[in-house]
């Protein structure tokens, strides 16, 4: 039953999703470029599975301070994004190759699926908490872009 009420069979989301995506639409999220600036990077949650009870805490604290910088007036910035998590990821992609008899020189092909079905399990779970960050500049730790910055 606990399930059910999750998938919304017996409660319907779908104004919150609505509200959301006018949010998004609208940027909302993004930083005003008025006020003082308030920044809170997101520690990235990897990809090698769902998020848990940890996550929506850290999720549910960074919220309300953005939200509550955000009505003082502050220029504020919630920096998305999720990690690979290397080791524990690889670990994951090659069990779950071996159950499916696939040959470990797929592993590159094989890994960049997994990233992207779990990448996007992990970002409607973190939108549907509501959480308020600026979606324009998500980063995955592995993209070229942050590589470039990092180095």
């Amino acid at each position: 039953m606990g399930r059910n009420l999750l998938k919304g069979k017996f409660f319907d989301f779908s104004k919150e999703r609505e509200i959301y995506s006018y949010w998004e639409k609208e940027k909302k999220f993004q930083p005003s470029g008025e006020g003082n600036p308030y920044f809170i990077p997101m520690p990235p949650p990897n990809i090698t599975g769902r998020l848990h009870a940890g996550h929506a805490l850290f999720l549910t604290i960074q919220d309300i301070l953005i939200r509550f910088h955000r009505k003082q007036g502050f220029d504020t910035l919630w920096l998305p994004g999720t990690d690979h998590a290397g080791l524990a990821t690889q670990e994951k992609i090659e069990k779950e190759m071996n159950e499916k008899n696939i040959p470990l020189e797929d592993f590159e092909i094989f890994s960049q699926k997994y990233k992207d079905k779990n990448n996007s399990e992990i970002i409607h779970q973190i939108k549907s908490m509501g959480s308020s960050c600026d979606w324009d500049r998500y980063c995955f730790t592995l993209d070229d872009k942050f590589k470039k910055a990092i180095l």
